[in-house]
């Protein structure tokens, strides 16, 4: 990938909010999902024009960098409870479900090698996760966003917490349930991402990938604060 040349965090701002290609710039389900998800974000404050949008987008990051304002990430394997949990914490307090949002790598670059101070940093890491909420058109920079993306390598838990001290939550649940659910019940997606294979390729993927995931977990590099069982919500959601 050719890098855009940004230095600064204006100029970093305004590349992810109105270029998104700049930073998922490939012709894959995941990037494609990205880049949509930073379109679908901006719709949602279409009344705002451009100089409006960052001067509010800028305001709301700095407040929220001074007031110390978290995002919290529920973090699991897919298909363990994620939304489940998302929305029951949309309907109380200040929580907004955003659903999984990730981090691009080269916006993580800037965040880790870049030019920038410590409080840009932290206002372009939290950028990803408040700008899909709904704080940015009603005016609530005090929003706690619910960002249910997947654990990534480049994403670990401690460099999520290094960036602002992000509350963490590992949704765990049974892997045989959660590949029975990957492989069986999601026909959308597995027609998206890999329509030719057999049921059997399929599930060995998606064991693979649950394998995966809880390795991940399990490295030194990724800490959470709470662990909660998908049976333990589904028995006792209170």
């Amino acid at each position: 990938m050719n890098r855009v040349k940004m230095k600064t965090f204006d100029e970093i701002l305004k590349h992810y909010l109105f270029k998104p290609d700049t930073f998922w710039p490939h012709d894959t389900v995941f990037h494609r999902r990205n880049r949509e998800k930073i379109v679908k974000a901006r719709e949602q404050v279409k009344d705002f024009d451009d100089d409006i949008l960052l001067t509010r987008l800028k305001e709301d990051l700095d407040k929220r960098y001074q007031e110390e304002r978290k995002t919290l990430y529920v973090i699991s394997c897919g298909s363990s409870g994620c939304h489940f949990l998302g929305e029951m914490l949309s309907s109380i307090g200040n929580f907004d479900l955003i659903k999984e949002v990730y981090y691009p790598p080269e916006l993580l670059r800037f965040c880790r090698e870049g030019e920038l101070c410590e409080k840009e940093r932290m206002m372009l890491f939290d950028l990803v996760s408040y700008f899909p909420s709904r704080g940015v058109k009603n005016k609530k920079p005090d929003i706690v966003p619910v960002n249910i993306m997947h654990l990534r390598p480049d994403t670990p838990t401690t460099f999520v917490q290094k960036m602002g001290g992000h509350h963490l939550i590992l949704l765990m649940r049974n892997p045989f349930d959660i590949t029975y659910s990957r492989t069986f019940r999601k026909d959308d997606y597995r027609a998206e991402v890999d329509p030719a294979a057999s049921d059997m390729d399929y599930l060995i993927k998606q064991i693979n990938n649950v394998k995966r995931f809880y390795m991940l977990a399990s490295q030194a590099v990724n800490v959470f604060d709470d662990v909660v069982r998908y049976e333990d919500l589904v028995r006792d959601p209170y």
